[in-house]
């Protein structure tokens, strides 16, 4: 009988090499998905699909929240009547005047917050960077982290401080319908609870995120805010100036 290649060989055969892995990324559709492929469900790889359009829904609907947050500031801006709500108190002129802060520093934040929704929305449409990931988070941490951290620093400060003219304006309402300070404070302390509950419905929202908390929000926000500030150039200038 002929001999075979390997008996020819001063040296057995190896074994033949193995294929390259499949890979689980763009080309396969949308609605694809692990459960639908068992070569990607044996491996345990997840999909990498385009978050485009998760990305352009997020900061859409903070740009509508921070709009609708903003004109109710400013529409509530003028604190309620002294001589009113407030007769006989030494402290009135205080709370007029932290009112007005409020409202004030309400609607710029949520002004910020908008702008910052606008520019990642160009940014998103204008392309030039990958879009490509196993969730929106991960694409919005690496290729927007930026504008996604300042739009929710923006916007959850800006309803925190809305909730300042609501507190005043119920305690309003209380003390000049029932005329009983002991049930207006209730009422002010029942509002920073309910302000306390959003925060921690917040933080838990961050699950996704390397961020713990909102201050750990705020820091990192500062964080990237300095590095471009003394990243050089003219944008860095301005935002220094700013």
């Amino acid at each position: 009988t002929a001999c075979s290649p390997c008996r020819l060989r001063a040296t057995p055969c190896s074994p033949p090499a193995p294929a390259a892995p499949r890979l689980c990324r763009q080309s396969l559709p949308a609605a694809h998905s692990i459960m639908t492929d068992p070569e990607c469900a044996v491996a345990g790889v997840q999909l990498v699909d385009d978050q485009t359009s998760h990305t352009l829904l997020l900061f859409l609907s903070f740009l509508l929240l921070s709009f609708v947050g903003g004109a109710i500031a400013i529409a509530g801006a003028m604190p309620p009547d002294p001589s009113v709500h407030w007769p006989g108190h030494s402290w009135i002129h205080f709370m007029k005047r932290l009112h007005v802060i409020f409202s004030i520093g309400c609607f710029l934040m949520n002004l910020c917050a908008c702008f910052f929704s606008v520019f990642a929305l160009h940014r998103t449409l204008a392309g030039g960077f990958d879009m490509r990931g196993r969730s929106a988070a991960e694409v919005l941490l690496r290729e927007l982290e930026y504008e996604y951290v300042a739009v929710s620093v923006y916007y959850f400060a800006g309803m925190m401080l809305l909730m300042g003219p609501v507190g005043i304006r119920c305690f309003c309402m209380v003390q000049q319908g029932l005329r009983s300070d002991t049930l207006a404070a209730a009422v002010m302390c029942l509002i920073v609870g309910v302000v306390l509950l959003i925060l921690s419905f917040f933080n838990a929202h961050l699950v996704h995120t390397p961020f713990a908390s909102f201050a750990h929000l705020c820091l990192r926000f500062i964080e990237l805010s300095l590095a471009r500030c003394f990243g050089g150039g003219k944008p860095a200038v301005t935002l220094l100036l700013a």
